[in-house]
């Protein structure tokens, strides 16, 4: 059972895989019905109903050994999501001379239950008898549940003209119950545009030259908003025993805050796409710029205060970068071969703008002298660390 070093509590890894072991299995049914309605040639509706049900269930058995104990554990998790959403969408071309538009109306009812069960049995009495009353000392129970509820309503309208120049404007409000009564109401958007060139071209009166098939420019700006996960408002006690038997209540690390608000993503893109030589080389390139702000972070807090961190909003993460896709037909015979070929270009510059404030330095995580950190000024997740300073010994030569 032992590894390469008798001294150590390392397991054989070997002995682990075969003498530690891990079940799970789930069960899941989803659930879908859409009712649709054409009221005329322009206006459409629709109705749909959704769920996501499963039931995850786990069991570990850990068998007797040199350097650890026998034990058991079983677990079971439920997940239950329903969906309930209404629709109404209009479309049509040349409404004032060549301008035309469409628009979406619609609403959304999410509600999502979990539940979650685990017992541990401990130190088995009986060496690789796995039951949960086997165990030297009562076995242990954890249990808990979440509920959560999202109503939004959403539009979208665009309007084009000509079929080649096209603007599109979205928004969408949420009201979600994981937030206080005063924040839990947040709105984003976002307004979109683009011009097919070449459309515009043949349109006009113009003529494409030959090597040109397509041309494309786009632009956007956009806004996501998150909530935070339920009961992360205001702290609460956990019932429990201690050693002797006796009642205790305590409460999370965490410091809440009721007066957190919803995370925004802000982000913009730039486009070119065009096509040559009856679309046989194609080049798709795009700049683009995102900053996650108002993030869900725990703050560090001074231990002697009670909390190990307190829940803020802070943050502003910014990403930028550009992305280039080059494709291109070498072969292209439907009778014989064929071959395509794309080249794909990437980079992306991440910093982080801002954190809290008189906060420049927040660790994310580590292990030994390794600590993974977020700097302002810097990349996230930047992994910072330590070496020995060695010092070669100097030896006289022999005379």
């Amino acid at each position: 059972q032992l590894w390469y070093d008798p001294n150590s509590s390392q397991i054989n890894p070997y002995w682990a895989n075969k003498r530690r072991l891990s079940y799970d299995s789930r069960d899941r049914f989803l659930l879908t019905a859409t009712l649709k309605h054409e009221f005329n040639d322009w206006l459409r509706g629709e109705i749909r109903a959704g769920a996501d049900l499963y039931t995850t269930n786990t069991e570990g058995k850990v068998f007797a050994g040199t350097s650890s104990n026998s034990s058991y554990s079983l677990g079971k998790s439920t997940f239950n999501e329903q969906n309930y959403s209404a629709m109404l969408a209009a479309s049509k071309d040349n409404i004032f001379g060549k301008f035309g538009g469409s628009f979406t109306l619609g609403g959304n009812l999410m509600n999502t239950e979990t539940s979650r069960i685990s017992s541990s049995s401990g130190t088995l009495l009986v060496p690789n008898l796995f039951s949960l009353n086997n165990g030297v000392n009562p076995a242990s129970v954890s249990q808990g549940f979440s509920t959560k509820k999202i109503n939004s309503v959403y539009g979208l309208f665009q309007a084009n003209y000509d079929g080649y120049l096209f603007l599109d404007f979205t928004g969408r409000n949420d009201w979600t119950s994981t937030l206080s009564k005063e924040n839990r109401s947040f709105f984003y958007s976002s307004v979109s545009t683009s011009i097919v060139i070449s459309d515009m071209i043949r349109k006009t009166g113009g003529e494409l030259p030959s090597w040109f098939t397509f041309g494309k420019i786009r632009g956007s700006y956009a806004e996501v908003g998150n909530d935070l996960a339920p009961y992360q408002l205001r702290n609460s006690y956990s019932i429990g025993n201690d050693p002797f038997g006796n009642t205790t209540a305590s409460t999370n690390s965490t410091l809440l805050n009721p007066d957190v608000v919803n995370e925004l993503i802000k982000s913009v893109e730039i486009g070119l796409e065009a096509r040559f030589f009856q679309s046989r080389v194609g080049l798709d390139v795009a700049w683009y710029k995102s900053n996650a702000t108002n993030q869900l972070i725990n703050l560090p807090l001074d231990p002697f205060s009670g909390f190990n961190s307190k829940k803020i909003n802070a943050g502003d993460i910014q990403n930028k970068g550009l992305e280039l896709n080059l494709k291109t037909r070498i072969l292209d015979n439907e009778d014989a071969l064929g071959w395509d070929m794309d080249i794909n270009y990437s980079t992306n510059e991440n910093t982080i703008e801002e954190l809290a404030d008189d906060v420049t330095q927040f660790n994310l995580g580590g292990f030994d002298n390794f600590n993974i950190r977020a700097d302002v000024g810097g990349d996230y997740g930047v992994i910072v660390g330590t070496k020995y300073r060695s010092c070669l010994l100097y030896t006289s030569p022999s005379p």
